[in-house]
């Protein structure tokens, strides 16, 4: 399932495109979403929940650890 912040961004992108976004557009969408999700680790969901820019923060903060380790 997408949120409606997510499906208002395809309707977006699928006026600027010229294209039509259909109902099975959008469940293909949920799918590949929540399957790319279910991938991540517990902290990673957490960050993408509070928004993107948590998720950046999270992605720069485990790219420093990296980066000392």
């Amino acid at each position: 399932m997408i949120s409606e912040q997510q499906r208002w961004a395809m309707d977006h992108h699928y006026a600027a495109t010229g294209q039509r976004l259909t109902e099975a557009r959008v469940e293909a969408a949920g799918v590949i979403l929540n399957a790319a999700q279910r991938r991540l680790s517990p902290k990673a969901r957490v960050a993408l929940r509070r928004g993107p820019a948590a998720y950046r923060e999270f992605l720069a903060d485990r790219d420093d650890r990296a980066a000392r380790a």
